[in-house]
């Protein structure tokens, strides 16, 4: 029971050891003479491939065993082509929101019927907007029915 908890114990300061170095942006990787793949901040032994990964992107370096233990960098060289692939970029899902529209359908339809509109400036009293101003409110007004309307 002893050994288990010790070996525990090793294996968490290990863990947390390794998470450590981690954050610095890079760590190395490669299989043992066991075939187990080995984690750390350190190259390994003389005469092993390993690999230096970047824990800031999906970026590695393939390192062979004749070049010995190199420089942490992930960074692709000029001209060569990236082994990371280009992650996509997600669009915002909107949804719809039927109160939204319906206000920005009544604003329209008020700021289309060309009568002297008031609305409450940046201090909170009522003023007449200019027909630039109402321009801008109306273009805002067909920005939210495109985005909140069926």
């Amino acid at each position: 029971m002893k050994r288990v908890i010790a070996t525990c114990l090793v294996a968490a300061a290990s863990a947390s050891l390794l998470s450590f170095s981690v954050q610095a942006g890079n760590y190395y990787r490669w299989t043992n003479e066991r075939g187990n793949v080995v984690h750390s901040d350190r190259p390994p032994p003389q005469g092993v491939d390993y690999e230096v990964v970047s824990t800031m992107s999906t970026q590695t370096r393939q390192v062979d065993a004749d070049e010995g233990a190199v420089a942490p960098v992930t960074e692709p060289d000029q001209g060569k082509q990236s082994a990371a692939a280009p992650v996509p970029k997600l669009e915002p899902q909107i949804l719809k929101n039927p109160e939204k529209c319906a206000a920005a359908r009544k604003n329209l339809a008020m700021l289309d019927s060309r009568a002297r509109i008031r609305m409450k400036n940046k201090e909170g009293e009522m003023v007449f907007l200019t027909p630039d101003e109402q321009e801008v409110q109306r273009q805002r007004a067909l920005d939210t029915i495109e985005v909140h309307c069926e």
